[in-house]
């Protein structure tokens, strides 16, 4: 079972780095340049209050909704063998 642990935490470090890596490829960073005009984003409600708002971005990250499934759908699997490990475990000591 040590082996079993062993392997898990060796793909649990690996579908980590593999994440962060393709995060820095495939991501979209967005900045935005200095001096850039805050965009008013006054809801008719706060409006008839008498408030206006105003907000500046400053940046994004857009991300592929491919790499997003990728790293849930890794995470999930990891997940899944970790439970059944856990299964295995305490069932081997009930028995």
């Amino acid at each position: 079972m040590t082996k079993f642990w062993l392997t898990f935490l060796v793909l649990l470090l690996v579908h980590t780095a593999v994440c962060f890596g393709a995060d820095r490829i495939f991501a979209t960073r967005y900045v935005a340049p200095p001096g850039v005009a805050p965009v008013e984003t006054t809801t008719p409600e706060q409006a008839a209050r008498g408030e206006r708002v105003f907000t500046s971005v400053t940046g994004r990250t857009e991300r592929p909704a491919a790499l997003v499934f990728y790293a849930i759908g890794g995470y999930i699997g990891l997940l899944a063998a970790a439970a059944w490990g856990v299964f295995t475990l305490l069932r081997s000591h009930s028995a």
